[in-house]
């Protein structure tokens, strides 16, 4: 093979990559703001901030690890971004967080009876570890396999996070009060947790 015929071929590989990374950074940005677990308004901001961080790494390395797809591969990246920016600093962030999201709710004139209330203020609870299994799952329907793959955990530690996850959410879910809002507020859009058996 020529010198030029390697960097068409070099050429070809970063360009398929790009492609493969477009097509899944939709998800990535919805994993990223359910992981930052914010509000809607305010996770917006912090999920792409995330997102960019992991496109930037992804371009950096040129290609996934031997054997892992493209997309599983964008998820661990997420996943590590957000536990490097949380870092030492995660109480205060999840503080911060927690008091933003009850400030906005009141700027609004209620705390609105929605599912996506409910479940983004248990989310803030969760501690991270444990926070990505479920929204691997729940949220972006990866296989107990893959979420192996992206956290590069053993599958029996994968299924006790996810087990903790899903005890400490239903516990949270069950105290979280809520009360009516007035007419004419604007609703939150529905959550879209599956439920994990």
């Amino acid at each position: 093979m020529t010198g030029s015929q390697e960097v068409g071929k070099a050429r070809e590989a970063t360009l398929n990559l790009r492609h493969e990374i477009e097509l899944v950074t939709p998800a990535l940005r919805r994993f990223a703001q359910a992981l930052s677990s914010e509000t809607e308004e305010l996770a917006s901001g912090c999920g792409d901030d995330i997102v960019h961080e992991a496109l930037l790494r992804a371009l950096k390395y040129e290609r996934p690890p031997h054997g892992l797809s493209v997309r599983l591969w964008m998820y661990g990246l997420v996943c590590n971004v957000h536990r490097q920016e949380a870092g030492a600093n995660q109480a205060v962030a999840r503080d911060i967080r927690m008091r933003r999201h009850h400030t906005l709710r009141e700027a609004n004139g209620a705390l609105w009876p929605e599912p996506l209330v409910a479940v983004t203020s248990a989310l803030q609870k969760l501690d991270v570890e444990i926070r990505e299994c479920l929204l691997l799952v729940a949220l972006e329907g990866l296989s107990y396999a893959e979420v192996t793959e992206v956290l590069k955990i053993p599958m029996d530690v994968m299924l006790a996070r996810l087990s903790r996850a899903r005890a400490t959410l239903a516990v949270q879910m069950k105290y979280n009060a809520v009360r009516p809002a007035p007419t004419g507020t604007r609703p939150l859009p529905s959550a879209h947790l599956r439920l994990v058996k």
